[in-house]
């Protein structure tokens, strides 16, 4: 099981200490010292006032922070949680995938390539879909490089507008059918990363670690391979503490250790 760390600001209560740059440098690199294999910050450039009224929070702009990010460390990866195309330029969200390909649409055009540094990871960044939709599912099959799922009862899965997935039990026969969808389409289906959402672990309490390793264990038995998970908000300090200690006791504690790959049949 590899882990990404949601940088805490990403958290409703977090204070803005975690917006200033020497702690995003902090953060980070104790992330890193840990053993995190990435970073992740969500996008909302247009939230509505409903959203914040109700939990939404404010965000870094995830090019510029991760970029601040990848600057300040040495091989964590960086991940947009999520990243919203429509705001951004369509050139330089096309160029991504083809550098040498001239792009045109309404009121611009531009004629021949002029990015000076294509992304190093080709032919362009993995793409992880989210979501539990049959929709989802398509699409990580047509474009996608991983699947973030989100196990959640019908009522939460329709306040947040996605399909239900109940349970472990449910993922493992969503995620058989994905795969199944994938040879279907030609792909290997172990190429695909599956990232879930870590519980919340008190890591001063055995029962609480030994509860988190049953529920990441049995997801790993099914086929997650990557966990996210949210740390102590409640300063740039306390995120400090809890990040060496998860990375002490989950990380390199090997608190989920690599599984045999239950099978389903969809």
């Amino acid at each position: 099981m590899r882990y990404t760390l949601e940088y805490p600001s990403e958290l409703p209560t977090a204070p803005d200490d975690f917006l200033i740059p020497d702690v995003i440098r902090d953060v980070v690199a104790i992330a890193e010292t840990a053993g995190f294999s990435a970073i992740a910050l969500s996008e909302h450039p247009a939230p509505s006032l409903k959203w914040r009224r109700n939990g939404g929070h404010n965000t870094l702009d995830p090019v510029a922070a991760l970029s601040f990010m990848a600057g300040v460390t040495a091989d964590i990866k960086l991940m947009t949680n999520l990243f919203v195309l429509p705001f951004r330029n369509p050139y330089l969200s096309a160029i991504w995938t083809d550098p040498e390909m001239p792009v045109s649409g309404m009121g611009f055009t531009a004629a021949g390539p002029m990015w000076l540094q294509p992304p190093v990871q080709r032919p362009h960044p993995p793409i992880w879909i989210g979501g539990n939709t049959a929709a989802a599912l398509r699409r990580v099959v047509e474009y996608g490089s991983g699947w973030m799922p989100l196990i959640a009862p019908a009522g939460m899965a329709s306040a947040i507008g996605t399909a239900a997935l109940e349970d472990a039990a449910a993922f493992g026969t969503r995620l058989a059918r994905l795969r199944e969808a994938l040879v279907d389409a030609g792909r290997d289906p172990l190429s695909v990363d599956v990232q879930v959402i870590c519980p919340w672990i008190d890591l001063d309490d055995d029962s609480s670690l030994r509860q988190a390793q049953d529920t990441l264990s049995e997801l790993a038995e099914h086929g997650a391979n990557w966990a996210v998970a949210h740390v102590d908000e409640a300063s740039p300090a306390a995120a400090g503490e809890y990040i060496a200690a998860f990375g002490e006791a989950v990380i390199t504690g090997n608190l989920v250790s690599s599984p045999t790959i239950k099978e389903h049949r969809p």
